[in-house]
């Protein structure tokens, strides 16, 4: 391979930049000590949260210990309220279909999450 000397300081300058700029970058005292901060910081409410979904799961493991027995309704809409927030209507109920269709098509859909049951094209 012949090497010019252009092409020597060419690559002279590009690794010179791409070392400098490196050294540019890099984070200040100041920066470093705080990513620490915000990481501990993130590892501590990540243990928090771990050690809730742990009480959560006991507790739910033993509130369907407790309620394996027939409950009121009143109490499972409760416990179903509290697993799906406000889509706790769609998850309970009996399932029923809806059909929707035109002259080209016709979709059978389920109350319970409005789920496409089956579609059937009239004309091809």
């Amino acid at each position: 391979m012949n090497f010019d000397k252009n092409t020597i300081v060419g690559f002279v300058l590009i690794a010179a930049i791409l070392v400098i700029y490196g050294i540019w970058q890099q984070p200040s005292e100041e920066e470093k000590i705080a990513m620490a901060q915000q990481r501990d910081s993130l590892i501590q409410v990540q243990k928090q949260l771990d050690a809730q979904e742990i009480i959560r799961k006991n507790t739910v493991q033993s509130n369907d210990i407790i309620t394996s027995s027939e409950e009121p309704d009143s109490i499972k809409q409760k416990r179903i309220a509290a697993k799906f927030g406000s889509f706790a209507n769609s998850a309970s109920g009996e399932k029923k279909y809806t059909t929707i269709e035109n002259n080209l098509i016709k979709i059978t859909i389920s109350n319970l999450g409005g789920k496409i049951r089956s579609v059937e094209l009239k004309k091809l």
